[in-house]
C-alpha cells in the first residue's frame, strides 16, 4: 500500500519512481491487480489521475491481499506481544493501572486475538487466563497486565536502593522519603500519582517477601550484571503455573509461530475439530477433510486418519526417528522427541 498527496504532481512523482523501481529491479505492478482509492479529491482530480497511472478506482472497505479476512492467531499473538504491550509500556512504567482499565485493556486484546466482533459472544476453546503464561508453563507468552505493571515498577524502587546521584534519585529521597528508606515511606497527599503507584507496587513486594531484608534479596535477584531485568521482576508478581516439560521441543527459534501456536493447541487439544464444534451446539457434517472415511476429531486427526498417518510414516525417518512410532497422545510424541535428541536442535 502507497500512501499519496491527493494532486496530480504528487502521483507524477511516486508514479515516476516505481517506474524507475520496475526498470532496475524487473518488478512490474500489475494493473489488473492494482486499484487505486480517494479520499476527499474532486471528481476533475480523480479523472486526471486515473489516466495517469491506468489504475481503475475502487471504493471502501477493501481486502488487503495475503491477509484475508482476519489476521492467524500467530499474526495476532505478534502484534498483541510486540506492539501493543510496547505501547502500555510507557504508561506502565510511571503508573499503577486501575483494575478496571487492566480489565479493559485485556478484553480488548482478548476480543481481537479471537477475532469477537463489537463483544458479542463466540465459541472459543482456551481461556484467556491460561493464553496469559509463558510457553514453558503452556499459554502464549501473554504478559498479566497488572503483573507486568508492577515489574516495571519495582524497577523504580531498586534504583531508590542504590544510593544513586542523579536529579531524580536526590529530589525523591529528599523530597518524597524525607531523608527515610524506600521501605517505611509514607504515602502522603501531596505526592504524585507516580510516587505512590511506587509505593503500591512496595506494598505488594513487601506481601510477597515479608520483610523489608527479603524484598531486597528479591530485587537483587533481579540484576544482572548491573542492569535491573524487568523480566525476572515480573516473575516475582505474576501467577505461576506447572511447567510443562515438552514445551521445550518448540523453544526452536527456527519454528514458525504459526507452527508453535498451531502445536501448541493441538497438544492441549484446543483445536476448532468438527465434534468439538458439535458439541458445542452447532450443527455440522462431521467428517474428516483429509481422508473423508470417518468424523473428525482430535485422535482421528493426528492418528486414526490415513492420510496423516501417510504424512507420519514419511516423516519420522526424515528426522531420524524410528517409523514404528505410535501414539494416540501427541505429548508423547513431543517427550519422545525431547529425549531421543536433548542437545540438539529439531528441524522446523
Amino acid at each position: 500500500m502507497v500512501f499519496v498527496r491527493g494532486d496530480v504532481p504528487s502521483v507524477a512523482a511516486v508514479s515516476q519512481c516505481l517506474s524507475d523501481f520496475a526498470r532496475i529491479s524487473g518488478l512490474h505492478a500489475n494493473p489488473a491487480k492494482t486499484s487505486i482509492y480517494f479520499g476527499g479529491v474532486d471528481e476533475a482530480i480523480r479523472k486526471q489521475i486515473g489516466d495517469l497511472t491506468g489504475y481503475s478506482e475502487e471504493r471502501f472497505p477493501f481486502r488487503y491481499p495475503g491477509t484475508g479476512n482476519l489476521l492467524s492467531y500467530a499474526g495476532k499473538l505478534q502484534l498483541i506481544t510486540s506492539v501493543l504491550f510496547g505501547l502500555e509500556n510507557c504508561w506502565c512504567s510511571a503508573l499503577l493501572l486501575p483494575k478496571i482499565v487492566a480489565k479493559l485493556v485485556n478484553e480488548l486484546c482478548k476480543n481481537y486475538f479471537w477475532g469477537i466482533p463489537n463483544g458479542k459472544r463466540k465459541m472459543i476453546f482456551q481461556s484467556w487466563k491460561s493464553i496469559c503464561s509463558p510457553w514453558s508453563e503452556g499459554g502464549f507468552n501473554i504478559k498479566e497486565l497488572l503483573s507486568w505493571n508492577k515489574a516495571l515498577l519495582s524497577r523504580w524502587i531498586w534504583l531508590l536502593t542504590q544510593n544513586r546521584e542523579g536529579i531524580w534519585d536526590k529530589w525523591s529521597r529528599d523530597y518524597n522519603m524525607m531523608g527515610s528508606s524506600i521501605w517505611v515511606t509514607c504515602s502522603k497527599p501531596h505526592h504524585a500519582g507516580s510516587w505512590r503507584a511506587i509505593l503500591k507496587t512496595r506494598d505488594c513486594l513487601l506481601a510477597i517477601a515479608g520483610n523489608s531484608a527479603d524484598a531486597q534479596s528479591v530485587l537483587n535477584s533481579c540484576v544482572l550484571r548491573g542492569h535491573f531485568l524487568v523480566r525476572r521482576a515480573y516473575d516475582i508478581f505474576r501467577t505461576k503455573h506447572q511447567k510443562l516439560g515438552w514445551t521445550r521441543v518448540l523453544s526452536c527459534s527456527e519454528i514458525l509461530p504459526k507452527h508453535r501456536v498451531c502445536t501448541f493447541q493441538a497438544v492441549q487439544k484446543v483445536l476448532s475439530t468438527v465434534d468439538r464444534i458439535s458439541f458445542r451446539g452447532y450443527p455440522l457434517v462431521n467428517w474428516c477433510c483429509l481422508c473423508k472415511c470417518a468424523s473428525e476429531s482430535h485422535r482421528h486427526l493426528f492418528f486414526h486418519c490415513q492420510y496423516s498417518q501417510h504424512v507420519r510414516r514419511l516423516m519420522l525417518p526424515w528426522l531420524g526417528f524410528p517409523s514404528s512410532w505410535s501414539s494416540f497422545d501427541l505429548k508423547n510424541w513431543l517427550y519422545k522427541l525431547l529425549l531421543a535428541r536433548p542437545n540438539e536442535r529439531l528441524p522446523s
